[in-house]
């Protein structure tokens, strides 16, 4: 199935799916994305903190006490249930938006499913661990290489400010894209969780079994919305600098906060299903086909 076919297919699945998919979309931002905005303008971050007093000069040491007090260490704690809470929630989304793709007469998507991670919750918390753990070895070696060849190009280069912040940018470029070219494999876990009720290992080796000689696919399909990415990064971001390089009141404490999620919410209300509805249709045309060869990797 092309690229073109494939978002063909994910529009479709939105116009049988009608408004609900834009509503129950706006709710699952507003209960997650939202959320974790407002929540960062309320309650005051000790790693910012921490990062901030490194930044100006201060000791190593002495910072960490910015870490001390119960109430960094409830932040913190905080933190990590809103990342938590995210992971389970989109779980849930993705469990809808494949059933408006599917569009299976037996269990037609509805918004219900946007609590599916809920119902198991260890289950997708665990899988989402271990490929983490697959994950980060790989971005370290791959980041110990990059900057490895970077240090030799520097060792034939004139040595300057400017020549040493290029190579710095090109060698962290290189490995976030090598590092997501990676994580790509991966890419259909959740799908199989959802659709054939794997999980763990054996989710993650049949997502690299079956991106074996699709991920060039993968890659173009999300190069062609890379225009809707950019646009809705660029809303979310550059209306509130705009706004609050004219009004003070509009870049502070909650206000902008409000004023950012308020500015990206008409455009990931339309991009988001449209997204995650393409990957469902590419995992729909991937699972009929055989792979090229069976990956090595975790077998």
């Amino acid at each position: 199935m092309s690229v073109k076919e494939l978002k063909g297919r994910a529009r479709a699945a939105i116009e049988e799916g009608g408004s609900q998919v834009y509503w129950v979309t706006l709710v699952w931002l507003l209960l997650t994305t939202g959320l974790s905005i407002l929540l960062s303008y309320v309650v005051p971050d000790p790693v910012q903190e921490y990062l901030t007093l490194v930044e100006a000069g201060g000791d190593y040491i002495q910072a960490l006490q910015v870490f001390l007090p119960l109430s960094a260490s409830l932040a913190l704690f905080l933190q990590v249930v809103i990342v938590l809470y995210g992971v389970v929630f989109q779980y849930g989304y993705q469990c809808y938006t494949y059933h408006l793709v599917r569009q299976d007469k037996h269990r037609p998507a509805s918004p219900q499913m946007l609590l599916e991670g809920f119902y198991q919750v260890g289950r997708v918390l665990f899988t989402r661990a271990l490929l983490l753990l697959v994950l980060v070895p790989i971005t370290l070696l791959m980041s110990l290489g990059v900057s490895s060849l970077g240090a030799a190009i520097l060792l034939v280069l004139p040595i300057s400010t400017a020549t040493i912040m290029a190579v710095g940018i090109g060698a962290s470029v290189v490995t976030a894209v090598l590092v997501l070219l990676y994580a790509c494999r991966y890419a259909m876990t959740t799908f199989l969780m959802i659709e054939q009720g794997r999980a763990y290992w054996d989710a993650l080796r049949e997502s690299a079994r079956m991106m074996t000689g699709h991920l060039r696919e993968y890659v173009v399909l999300h190069l062609s919305l890379l225009g809707w990415f950019l646009l809705s990064e660029g809303v979310a971001v550059g209306i509130p600098v705009l706004l609050s390089s004219q009004f003070s009141w509009a870049g502070s404490g909650i206000v902008g906060g409000l004023i950012a999620l308020v500015c990206a919410l008409p455009v990931s209300v339309w991009f988001s299903p449209y997204l995650n509805c393409a990957r469902a249709a590419f995992y729909e045309a991937v699972r009929k086909k055989p792979s090229a060869e069976n990956s090595p990797f975790l077998s």
